[in-house]
């Protein structure tokens, strides 16, 4: 019997570790998705804000009427920053056709904005204004929407993805809670089992030994009469 029991605290232990294992690296699963998504979230941010900085500077040009050097170094500046932030968007997206919508729209406002430019270099202020609201805008406002609802997706989906990880996490810790009170209350029986089984054995040895004193009392009363 006892070592049944043993047997089975055994395969018990066995299958918590299996179960905890298992889930363990499911949650870290969930973790490193989160953990991509956040990344996504955090990049679609900064694309935004090239963007608001590009559309910064595009005004500062009609303001100005004119590129000077120190706005040119600016604008090829947030042109580069633009270009890496898709790149690295690249590595964190779950959906390219997403991505290329995206890029599809930077790549349009930044064609919008160069013609509006180029406009100014050449002096022509009234169609570089036409040209901004017909077209720099209008793209803008596109690439805008698109990356909001993007930064959305990403938002939530990190949000669920945290929230199943933490859930696990407790889940994990209370099957393992209760696994070990389950190990620990088998224990408690097996030790019991062999306590009495200890204690019918210390008793059977007792008997034996007061039928073998009784015995050698009789041997000694025949042999003494």
């Amino acid at each position: 019997m006892v070592s049944q029991k043993q047997s089975s605290s055994i395969v018990l232990i066995i299958g918590a570790i299996i179960a905890v294992c298992g889930a363990t690296f499911g949650i870290a699963t969930l973790n490193s998705q989160a953990s991509r998504a956040a990344q996504h979230e955090q990049e679609l941010n900064h694309l935004q804000a090239i963007a608001n900085r590009l559309d910064a500077l595009e005004w500062r040009a009609i303001a100005k009427k004119k590129i000077d050097t120190e706005l040119e170094e600016d604008l090829q500046l947030q042109r580069r920053e633009a270009q890496r932030s898709l790149v690295t968007l690249q590595a964190t997206t779950d959906s390219l056709n997403h991505l290329e919508k995206i890029e599809s729209a930077y790549q349009s406002y930044a064609s919008a904005v160069n013609q509006l430019l180029n406009l100014l270099i050449s002096n022509q202020v009234e169609k570089a204004l036409e040209t901004d609201t017909k077209k720099v805008d209008p793209s803008y406002d596109e690439l805008y929407e698109l990356i909001q609802h993007e930064t959305k997706e990403a938002s939530d989906k990190y949000n669920l993805l945290n929230y199943w990880s933490n859930l696990g996490s407790i889940i994990i810790l209370l099957c393992l809670v209760t696994t070990l009170g389950m190990v620990f209350r088998q224990y408690l029986r097996v030790y019991r089992q062999v306590q009495l089984m200890t204690i019918d054995a210390m008793r059977d040895q007792q008997n034996k030994l007061n039928e073998e004193r009784q015995l050698l009392c009789l041997l000694y009363t025949s042999d003494a009469a």
